[in-house]
């Protein structure tokens, strides 16, 4: 319980990319992440090495705005799922994608998932076949910011001082006993 409350998606990074073994033991801990009928339908790719690092950052859609240079990833795993995989097939990528950040965490290190990528350029970048689909890509290095978690909803936020700030719904808002119950943010 203490990773998964500690985990928190970071945009800015420092120091050092991350050592070689412990991004293996963060694709790993991937590995582990439940599958459909072990299906285990997934690849990675460690991205280390500084100019893939920054091909693959710039092929990232960024919320609040793109970091600065020294702020950027140390360094990426791309999840790749089959081309055209099955609904299951995209779940285990999302399940193996949590797993790698829970993961950094035990591994003092910040990560971020992003869906949104120019995959293209990235599958160029990294030599990607076209059977494969670039399901999301996980950013990681040693956070360079402790985002703040308040109650609320919509989209995380940086105030004034460029402190990242992300809203969660509470508990009695998403969770209903024994019988569906509607919330105020259903509309």
């Amino acid at each position: 319980m203490e990773a998964l409350m500690a985990r928190r998606s970071v945009r800015r990074w420092k120091g050092e990319p991350p050592s070689l073994e412990k991004m293996h033991e963060v694709v790993r801990a991937g590995m582990f992440a439940a599958s459909a009928g072990n299906g285990q339908p997934w690849r990675f790719v460690i991205v280390l090495d500084a100019p893939k690092v920054a091909a693959v950052t710039d092929a990232l859609g960024w919320l609040g705005g793109e970091p600065a240079e020294d702020e950027r990833p140390r360094a990426h795993v791309v999840v790749l799922t089959p081309e055209g995989a099955s609904w299951a097939a995209q779940a285990d990528g999302a399940a193996a994608a949590q797993n790698m950040q829970l993961a950094g965490v035990a591994l003092g290190l910040g990560s971020c998932w992003f869906g949104s990528i120019k995959r293209d350029a990235v599958a160029k970048a990294l030599g990607i076949p076209a059977k494969w689909h670039i399901f999301s890509i996980v950013s990681f290095g040693e956070s360079a910011e402790e985002p703040v978690l308040e109650a609320g909803s919509g989209r995380p936020s940086r105030d004034e001082a460029g402190v990242l700030h992300v809203p969660k719904k509470p508990l009695d808002e998403v969770c209903s006993i024994d019988k569906f119950k509607e919330a105020p943010s259903d509309g």
